[in-house]
Formats: C-alpha cells, sequence, structure tokens
C-alpha cells in the first residue's frame, strides 16, 4: 500500500522533520509517520512554521488523554493507525518526547536578512 511505501521511506531516513503546522497532529498519515520513525529510534526535530494569523498549537494533557481513549481522531484516521501497526499508548509517549525538545523556528515570510541569522 502507499502507506507501506511511506513508511519504508521514513524508516530509510536519517531524520524526520516535524513541520509544525496546525493540525498537523490531527492527520493520521503524519502520525503515521511519526509512529514509524520512533519505533525506528529515528530522530524528530520539530520546526514551528511563523506566519501571520496561523500559530501550531502545541498538545496538551486534553490532546494526550483523547488520542489515548480514541475519541480525538475519526473512525478513518482510527483504521489508517491500525493499518500501519501503530500502537496509540507508544505513540502518545514517543510525542511527549519529541515536544520535550526546543522546536526550531522559521518564518518564510520573514526577510532574508533574518531567516539567515
Amino acid at each position: 500500500t502507499d502507506l507501506s511505501i511511506l513508511q519504508d521511506y521514513v524508516k530509510s531516513s536519517y531524520t524526520v522533520v516535524l513541520l509544525l503546522t496546525p493540525n498537523v497532529l490531527m492527520r493520521p498519515w503524519i502520525l503515521v509517520e511519526l509512529a514509524t520513525a520512533m519505533a525506528a529510534d529515528i530522530p524528530i526535530v520539530p520546526l514551528e512554521i511563523i506566519r501571520p494569523g496561523i500559530s501550531f498549537q502545541f498538545p496538551t494533557e486534553e490532546y494526550y488523554r483523547q488520542l489515548l481513549d480514541g475519541t480525538l481522531l475519526g473512525a478513518e484516521a482510527a483504521v489508517v493507525l491500525r493499518e500501519a501497526h501503530v500502537n496509540i499508548a507508544q505513540l502518545e509517549k514517543g510525542l511527549r518526547g519529541v515536544f520535550k525538545k526546543i522546536a526550531f523556528r522559521y518564518s518564510p515570510h520573514r526577510p532574508a536578512h533574518i531567516r539567515r541569522a
């Protein structure tokens, strides 16, 4: 399946860069990528994208609770995660670890001299 191909690409990566954009942690394919990287001990680097009027909301305890109890994602997303053999408890623990790291910040709309700093 396309999903297994995606997982193979992740497994062959040296690092996974997680672009912190709104609702990224609600996308099942992203969660599959992250779970695959975590299972393969591939480092995940959080990169916060800074754009006017748009901001990433870091996961709260409520997010983690809903992820664990199955109320966060819809039925289709649950099927995607199950088919990819994602262990939700391990995913939750891994996400907590990712967000203990300081996220890099990038703003494509800032002047070039600031982006290079």
